[in-house]
């Protein structure tokens, strides 16, 4: 969980797991500019070069978020996760998988301003997946469990 003072080296680990939930098709804002602020660390200290990057050998990442997928299902999710996964290449991690679980929303968003609490409700038991309350559930869980395990096994760990 991110907070201010996190003082986070992506190149401490092999794997890497990043996520966020799905505020307005992207990461939220903390998160962006958490990634943003290391990206500019990484180049700024030479990290990384400034033209083409590499991969960095042994060094492999999975994105994940969770979206309450009200209107278009998944596809609500795809921005976000390719936006890190485009951090992470840019940091030389090959990635092995975007992750999206269906997820209860829990905030308003971009709807702050028009969205009430029956169109609240309506989007967390009328959207694409039917009534998502209470998810990512038991069965979202193992699904994701079975879903690392592949990661884990990709990456040769």
């Amino acid at each position: 969980k991110l907070d201010e003072d996190i003082d986070l080296n992506f190149y401490e680990y092999d794997l890497i797991f990043l996520g966020s939930p799905v505020i307005e098709w992207l990461p939220t804002k903390k998160m962006m500019d958490f990634l943003k602020r290391k990206l500019r660390d990484y180049r700024v200290s030479g990290d990384i070069p400034p033209y083409a990057v590499t991969p960095r050998p042994g060094r492999y990442a999975a994105c994940f978020g969770t979206h309450c997928g009200a209107h278009i299902g998944a596809d609500e999710a795809t921005p976000m996760t390719e936006w890190m996964a485009s951090f992470l290449g840019h940091i030389g991690y090959t990635v092995l998988a975007k992750i999206h679980l269906a997820g209860e929303m829990r905030n308003f968003g971009q709807g702050r301003d028009w969205m009430d609490e029956a169109v609240f409700h309506q989007l967390n038991t009328h959207g694409r997946y039917g009534n998502i309350k209470g998810r990512p559930n038991e069965q979202d869980l193992q699904d994701l469990e079975r879903c690392i395990k592949e990661v884990l096994d990709s990456a040769e760990m």
